[in-house]
């Protein structure tokens, strides 16, 4: 299959991206079905990124049924040649460590990233004695304990820190030799060529992250739209960590996507809703 995005460029470029650590539950098809239907309103190119660079908590089950789930549910997405880490035109995060290496090398040479030897058991007890504080992720601001040896301190296993400058040097590289999603996110966006990335709200507060790896990689800025979170009816938000239900196939398809789509329509903004309602209502009912 020939990759129209790679022979010509296209105005909008979008992806979904989930974690193969189960299927997927509501909130992932309103990601979803928010994100397909802003790409192809438009005529553009949209992507299925499977970010399994942590094989600890990475099931391959689960990256076939995400794939099968998101197919019932009529999301087709562009194919990704094999060459850059796609399978059967997905691109898999874990066949993409050179690109990722490659960014940290040049961050590395560039001076942006320290190591660092703390342990989370270390920095909470600085945060416990008053000398750090949280983020609005909810993680505790790394306190800059080993900014001071210049990247020399890799004695033993090591993290590698960004040096933001504004109190969140957050992890590139863990000490198991796992990519942080920031950076995996932020090279595979740049070269996937993605301009439009619709994600849960919950990841607001991480925006700067990838802004400041991609000013100092010099890469484009995709526009990002963070879609309003589905919770529980005891307002928590929907996670596959938690158990939440999955969706279910066959018959309940349809009434899935009508749900979906009743919940971008009372949620999303006017101008949106105007511009990608005549696509989605003659695609999908």
């Amino acid at each position: 299959m020939k990759n129209r995005f790679l022979e010509k460029k296209t105005k909008y470029c979008g992806r979904f991206a989930p974690s193969p650590t189960g299927p997927l539950h509501f909130g992932s098809l309103v990601t979803a079905l928010a994100s397909y239907i802003d790409v192809k309103s438009n005529n553009g190119i949209w992507w299925l990124r499977i970010d399994d660079i942590d094989n600890i908590r990475s099931n391959p089950n689960f990256k076939k049924s995400i794939q099968i789930q998101l197919l019932d549910h009529g999301m087709i997405w562009d194919s990704w040649p094999e060459e850059k880490g796609g399978v059967s035109g997905v691109l898999f995060q874990s066949r993409r460590n050179w690109w990722y290496a490659s960014a940290f090398n040049q961050l590395l040479t560039d001076n942006k990233i320290y190591s660092c030897n703390c342990s989370r058991k270390k920095i909470k007890s600085l945060f416990d004695k008053g000398k750090a504080n949280k983020l609005k992720t909810g993680e505790i601001a790394y306190p800059g304990t080993c900014k001071k040896f210049k990247n020399l301190n890799t004695n033993g296993k090591v993290s590698w820190r960004f040096n933001s400058n504004n109190n969140d040097d957050f992890i590139i590289l863990r000490k198991d030799n796992f990519w942080s999603y920031s950076i995996a996110s932020v090279v595979d966006d740049s070269m996937q060529k993605v301009n439009r990335v619709m994600r849960g709200e919950d990841l607001k507060p991480t925006l700067l992250r990838n802004r400041l790896i991609q000013s100092a990689l010099g890469l484009h800025y995709p526009k990002v739209f963070h879609v309003p979170l589905v919770t529980d009816k005891n307002g928590n938000k929907l996670s596959k960590s938690k158990g939440s239900k999955t969706l279910q196939s066959g018959v309940h398809i349809d009434k899935q996507l009508k749900l979906a789509w009743g919940y971008l329509k009372k949620n999303m903004p006017p101008a949106w809703l105007e511009r990608v309602s005549p696509f989605t209502e003659n695609y999908f009912f």
